[in-house]
């Protein structure tokens, strides 16, 4: 619970910074606040997906054992299961999307066309894996373990749309 703590203050500083950027970025009015916009979304939406990774994703029971996984580590439910790996790459992946989406929000904040790009890529690319994901977990054989999904999962994929979303706001005239 310690771990959770310390990430979720990370995530409110980082969150003040991006309000305090775009604060000044606004009251300063230099450019146009379409990026300033997309950048602000795109860096709670990057937050939101890199915080629930460290929250329970999976309650997994096996043989009346009780197993809880957070997400960065619900990898090794396919190592209990089916005694593979490569899913817990799958998990450093979506580590690293959070992590450009929260990048490309700050890029896109101060202005960088390059931020919109980056946002675009990682939101669509934490979209596809974490969903992905989610459905390879329902595949797992009831006889095998039975598997309770939390709220962190659908939190990431929440942060993910909101990533995609943001790249394409545009304020009307």
């Amino acid at each position: 619970m310690e771990l959770q703590l310390q990430v979720g203050i990370v995530a409110i500083v980082l969150g003040f910074c991006a309000t305090a950027i775009l604060c000044y970025e606004i009251y300063s009015k230099k450019g146009k606040l379409d990026h300033k916009v997309q950048g602000a979304i795109a860096i709670f939406g990057g937050l939101i997906c890199f915080v629930s990774l460290f929250y329970p994703w999976i309650e997994l029971t096996k043989q009346g054992i009780l197993f809880e996984f957070i997400g960065l580590d619900v990898g090794e439910s396919y190592v209990l299961l089916y005694q593979t790996q490569i899913v817990k790459i799958v998990a450093m992946f979506m580590f690293l999307f959070g992590n450009l989406i929260i990048l490309g929000g700050f890029l896109r904040l101060v202005g960088y066309g390059l931020g919109k790009q980056l946002i675009t890529f990682s939101s669509v690319a934490a979209l596809l894996v974490s969903v992905v994901l989610i459905f390879s977990l329902g595949f797992f054989p009831v006889s095998e373990a039975e598997i309770s999904f939390e709220v962190s999962p659908w939190l990431y994929i929440a942060g993910s749309i909101l990533g995609v979303i943001s790249a394409r706001l545009e304020i009307g005239k």
